[in-house]
């Protein structure tokens, strides 16, 4: 609650990081990334396992290409 997402996109675009690492939900990841990459077009990402759901590509849509989303088991084994 709170978060004003574009403020927090303008800092981290306008700042010297080569990379962001966010700690959030799907739908919080996706805003940001689209946001900073909108002023920062391709400006690289990494998402923790929090974020990793079916979710996220249909909240991101073409800003999430190229983000990397760390998951540690498959979730489609039986």
């Amino acid at each position: 609650p709170g978060v004003r997402f574009v403020e927090l996109a303008q800092r981290v675009a306008a700042s010297d990081a080569d990379a962001m690492a966010i700690a959030a939900s799907a739908a919080d990841s996706a805003v940001l990334v689209q946001q900073v990459r909108r002023l920062r077009p391709g400006f690289a990402a990494g998402l923790s396992v929090w974020a990793g759901t079916e979710e996220l590509p249909r909240l991101g849509g073409a800003a999430l290409d190229g983000v990397l989303v760390t998951q540690f088991f498959d979730r489609f084994s039986t």
